[in-house]
């Protein structure tokens, strides 16, 4: 870690980044400045990340992918523009997350990114129709406290 540090101190000492616990960042990723990126992200090599971004917990974003949005926990993007491809299955499964809560997980994000719904319209029908849980108060909660938005939904 000395090694690192120092690193960053000579060459980014403006640089205010928040990094959880248990992530894995790829060759050459640049992010810019007060970037959020939660616990157990996994962001593939050459990704460029836009400053004020926020990264959900358990997400992972492919390869020389461009962020300009905010990314919800627990899903997989890629694509360009950078779009949801679905829920992160393998960092979900490699954590225990049992099938119960993962079904639950792609169900709402289903209804997040899939159906013909604007996204206040889709975290209303989410809090009305699923039961609650502390996985789908974070999704709503991270969408709703999102300045920049979040990505969209892939268009096939």
């Amino acid at each position: 870690m000395g090694i690192f540090w120092f690193i960053m101190s000579f060459f980014l000492p403006y640089l205010h980044l928040s990094v959880g616990n248990n992530c894995i960042i790829g060759f050459s990723v640049g992010m810019a400045g007060e970037v959020i990126v939660g616990d157990w992200v996994n962001i593939s090599g050459l990704t460029a990340i836009h400053q004020f971004s926020i990264i959900g917990e358990h997400s992972m974003i492919s390869g020389l992918s461009r962020v300009v949005k905010d990314i919800p926990p627990y899903i997989t993007v890629g694509r360009e523009p950078l779009s949801y491809v679905g829920l992160n299955l393998v960092g979900l499964k490699r954590r225990d997350f049992s099938l119960e809560k993962i079904n639950e997980l792609q169900d709402i994000y289903r209804v997040l990114f899939q159906e013909k719904r604007n996204t206040t319209f889709a975290l209303e029908f989410i809090e009305n129709s699923f039961e609650k849980t502390v996985e789908r108060d974070k999704i709503i909660d991270f969408v709703k406290s999102s300045k920049r938005g979040i990505i969209k939904g892939f268009n096939y």
